[in-house]
């Protein structure tokens, strides 16, 4: 007999769209203790962006960001 591989754990939540406010409201389900975390590094990409007349550091922002929230909405993923 062989056996069988463990079924991966559903995810939390569904992936959320890119887009600031979606973002903000998947951390807070899926890692709430982040939120201050979040909230600096959208100040620091909204300056940025400014300061350089570029929309380059809120879309890094954003890809960080999901990322972060992609792995924290699938506890096997997340796990490891």
């Amino acid at each position: 007999m062989t056996a069988q591989p463990a079924e991966e754990p559903a995810e939390l939540i569904p992936r959320p769209e890119m887009t600031v406010p979606a973002l903000r409201a998947a951390l807070a389900r899926v890692a709430s203790s982040r939120l201050a975390e979040f909230q600096a590094d959208r100040d620091a990409a909204f300056t940025a962006a400014t300061q350089h007349a570029s929309f380059h550091p809120i879309r890094m922002f954003q890809v960080k960001w999901t990322t972060e929230i992609e792995i924290e909405r699938r506890p096997g993923l997340a796990a490891r």
